[in-house]
């Protein structure tokens, strides 16, 4: 069996796409429809480190920007679109520029020392989304305590093998997970708990205060990052509502915004989520936020340093509009290839000629 393209070359391919769709103006058609029909986009990060970090760090490529692109990023989006706080975006209403929201998963203490500095000279609005259960922790989140074990294990392992582990256990049960810790942790000789990592960890209540005091808004991200679809539904209410009320003893202010871990919801799930008393709550589905939209399952669109850098691995505003504006655009349309689409018109106007004709004779 032939393998498939490997990396790079879907890789080059891609920029090549992006290149194309740049030069022929798609993506800027794309920008002036979602500014036309008053879409707001929602931007998912999580975490923003300096070059040094990014061999330390346990987290997956997906989920970190480079800190020279973030400021190259937060610098684009401010003369690009209107960044909106998100209890003030606005979906349905037309202006001179898209409307965005700037949000922030897990509550890494990175958001303290390289976020909060780069929005705060940009004056941009962030909300970032707590695990109210694990503040102030090092490693605090099984994934990253997966990888760290299997490094020990095999540092042979390449970062695709070990992304390919993480992801078949986001399927398995909280318990299986934990099962699947102790196996690792007896084979590798190593306690987790005794593992200190000096990128890996997240924001204290103290840091939090200071943030807020400076115009960061903040939600919940549950209170122990469990995927809740996973759960019962006794322990989604408590993930959901403990999380809640921790967040508002601590801020004293209402928290009325949430975020899936994982993305993963259901009915059941949601309702949860409105039973707590969540105004708003966000997926990880690619879209965008619309007049229409279900408040409590509005799309995101994920931001990593690799959906932002162009081919010198800088910065680039091509790769960016394609990444959000072209795949919001492309995700309202449902998926639907244009060339479907325009079969099927072809069809219909085939349909009324014989109709026509058939009326005519």
């Amino acid at each position: 069996m032939k393998s498939g393209p490997s990396k790079i070359v879907r890789r080059v391919l891609g920029l090549l796409w992006i290149g194309l769709l740049r030069s022929t103006g798609c993506l800027r058609f794309v920008k002036w429809r979602l500014r036309s029909e008053g879409s707001v986009l929602v931007l998912m990060c999580h975490r923003v480190l300096a070059d040094p970090y990014f061999l330390e760090t346990h987290s997956p490529a997906d989920i970190i920007v480079r800190e020279c692109s973030f400021r190259d990023l937060i610098r684009y989006i401010s003369s690009e679109c209107r960044v909106v706080p998100l209890h003030d975006a606005m979906p349905g209403i037309v202006g001179n520029k898209v409307q965005l929201v700037l949000t922030f998963d897990d509550g890494w203490s990175d958001n303290y020392t390289h976020v909060f500095p780069i929005v705060c000279k940009q004056g941009l609005p962030i909300t970032i989304f707590l695990c109210s259960g694990v503040m102030a922790q090092n490693l605090p989140f099984w994934p990253e305590r997966v990888a760290m074990l299997l490094k020990v294990a095999d540092p042979t392992l390449s970062t695709d093998a070990i992304k390919t582990e993480i992801e078949s256990l986001k399927s398995a049960s909280p318990a299986h997970c934990e099962q699947y810790l102790g196996r690792l942790a007896a084979r590798s000789h190593t306690n987790p708990e005794n593992v200190r990592s000096a990128v890996d960890s997240t924001l204290s209540w103290e840091q939090v205060l200071e943030m807020q005091s400076a115009g960061v808004g903040f939600g919940s991200h549950t209170h122990t990052h469990q995927i809740l679809t996973h759960l019962l539904l006794e322990n989604v209410r408590a993930e959901t509502q403990t999380s809640k009320a921790l967040i508002e003893q601590n801020l004293s202010r209402p928290c009325d915004c949430f975020t899936y871990p994982n993305g993963n919801w259901s009915q059941q799930v949601r309702d949860a989520v409105a039973d707590a008393g969540y105004k708003f709550a966000f997926t990880t589905e690619a879209g965008t936020w619309s007049s229409n939209n279900d408040p409590l399952a509005i799309p995101r669109l994920n931001v990593s340093e690799e959906n932002i850098v162009g081919w010198n691995k800088r910065f680039s505003s091509a790769v960016f509009d394609y990444h959000v504006f072209w795949k919001a655009w492309r995700a309202n349309r449902h998926q639907t290839p244009f060339l479907q689409r325009a079969l099927a018109a072809l069809h219909l106007q085939s349909a009324r000629r014989i109709r026509a004709e058939g009326n005519i004779s």
